[in-house]
């Protein structure tokens, strides 16, 4: 992509994140949930300059965990 601000290329560098989700019923009524994302706890590395590899936005999230639960009426 273009770069910004007068660099000459701008991108990003591959990751591999990794999320997961699940979902048990109990019954006709009630149902749990897990959801994991960025399991794999990947940074984002954007980057600008072709040539000098400068670092323009590096962020870290960290690993996510979600529970919940469904009741059915």
């Amino acid at each position: 992509m273009p770069g910004q601000n007068g660099n000459n290329l701008g991108g990003v560098k591959s990751t591999l994140a990794i999320d997961t989700s699940m979902r048990f019923s109990l019954n006709e009524m009630i149902e749990f949930t897990f959801e994991g994302l960025n399991l794999t706890d990947e940074f984002q590395d954007q980057w600008v300059d072709e040539e000098a590899d400068r670092p323009s936005f590096y962020h870290h999230t960290g690993r996510t965990y979600i529970l919940g639960a469904r009741l059915k009426f």
